[in-house]
């Protein structure tokens, strides 16, 4: 990711939708904030004419716009990650990445001390 990368982020409103939208910034690539109740062609126009190259979508919103219109983004080139679970029934490469969660690895730190 660089940071000419457009990361669309699309939660209900809680907490992780901060912490999505900063953690994206903090890596240094650009925030879109898609309105949660976009679907099909709106939610498709939305992501186009942003250009997102990836989509942060929560496990509810995913689940509720279903399958077949989460294989509509993916046909587009854009790699989507489900929040808190995954899609019944996809299978594949519509879901590129399941589960991402508070409880996941975020970085790591080695360190070497000399004694």
């Amino acid at each position: 990711m660089t940071n000419q990368d457009v990361v669309a982020v699309m939660l209900d409103n809680r907490p992780e939708h901060v912490f999505s939208w900063m953690s994206v910034c903090k890596i240094g690539a650009r925030v879109s904030l898609i309105n949660h109740n976009f679907r099909s062609s709106l939610l498709l126009n939305s992501l186009t004419q942003t250009q997102s190259k990836y989509l942060i979508i929560g496990y509810e919103l995913a689940n509720e716009i279903g399958k077949d219109e989460i294989a509509a983004v993916v046909a587009k080139g854009i790699t989507v990650m489900v929040y808190g679970g995954s899609i019944p029934g996809a299978h594949g490469n519509i879901i590129v990445q399941y589960g991402i969660s508070l409880h996941d690895v975020l970085f790591m730190l080695y360190t070497l001390i000399y004694g």
